[in-house]
């Protein structure tokens, strides 16, 4: 029987590169015989009912993960739905701070983070602030621990910046980094497939904008990658059992920073810039995981 899969993407939003990871993959798996339909979150109704998980019946042998719904990707790992990535690995990408939780217990060197306590109430986070800050130095960074595609992401000058700016993205969760001043501007993403690296290239931003993501206007340049951003891209990839993702690496004074991972990375720029088939490496990998 010729395997039957599924794109499972957001549904009340795509974005172009969603649109074309979809496309491009779709092409490749259709070379190699596999036929693949797109489903919406929206389109899935799953119920915890009896004590039970209740999914609809599924057609599919796989599951291609478009969005970060962790909780509809538990119903179909529990209905034994095989997803590329897993319900887990989708998880802990997905939040920032649970990220470098994971890679901290295997020492990949990331830069120095701070965790801000939730504040269910508005409450004055300002003496908090400004030991962090004093213990991060300035300028630093402020994240949501959810985000994509550099949004999220301020860049605090000053104590009194950095104040103005934790209170402005309430309720958000967010956290403190490190501002990596040698990386401004441009950093490297890494694809890794399998826990193998397979593309790399460097972002590099067209405008003074400290972030370097594609998405924000940035541009994409041929590099080789070094063997310490090999190595620590592989390590932190099989660390978090992912089967395809993307790494970003921020050039630190003293070697490669792991920044961030993203389980679902766009591959258009990447695809470009190496000259890698990107698609039909990923293609391959989900036929060969059958047999």
């Amino acid at each position: 029987m010729p395997l039957r899969g599924a794109f499972l993407h957001n549904g009340y939003h795509l974005y172009p590169g969603h649109i074309h990871f979809m496309d491009r993959l779709g092409q490749e798996l259709a070379a190699l015989g596999v036929a693949m339909d797109r489903l919406s979150s929206t389109d899935i109704l799953y119920l915890i009912q009896d004590g039970k998980i209740v999914t609809p019946d599924f057609p599919y042998d796989f599951v291609i993960v478009v969005d970060k719904d962790k909780y509809i990707l538990k119903a179909l790992q529990n209905a034994h739905i095989r997803l590329f990535n897993s319900a887990s690995s989708v998880e802990v990408c997905d939040d920032k701070m649970l990220t470098h939780f994971a890679l901290a217990e295997i020492g990949i060197p990331m830069p120095t983070t701070v965790g801000i306590p939730l504040n269910y109430v508005n409450g004055d986070a300002t003496p908090f602030l400004k030991k962090a800050g004093q213990k991060l130095g300035y300028p630093c960074i402020i994240k949501t621990n959810f985000g994509s595609m550099g949004s999220g992401v301020y860049l605090a000058r000053n104590e009194e910046e950095l104040i103005a700016l934790e209170k402005s993205l309430r309720p958000a969760s967010t956290f403190l980094q490190q501002f990596v001043a040698s990386s401004k501007g441009h950093d490297t993403r890494v694809i890794c497939l399998g826990g193998k690296v397979i593309a790399s290239y460097k972002r590099v931003s067209d405008s003074n904008d400290f972030r370097s993501n594609i998405a924000l206007g940035g541009h994409g340049e041929k590099i080789t990658l070094s063997p310490k951003g090999k190595e620590i891209a592989e390590k932190a990839a099989q660390h978090l059992g992912l089967d395809y993702c993307g790494l970003d690496l921020l050039d630190g004074p003293d070697g490669p920073l792991l920044c961030e991972v993203n389980s679902n990375a766009f591959f258009e720029e990447a695809e470009k810039v190496s000259g890698v088939n990107i698609a039909n490496a990923y293609a391959s990998y989900i036929v060969q995981s059958f047999k």
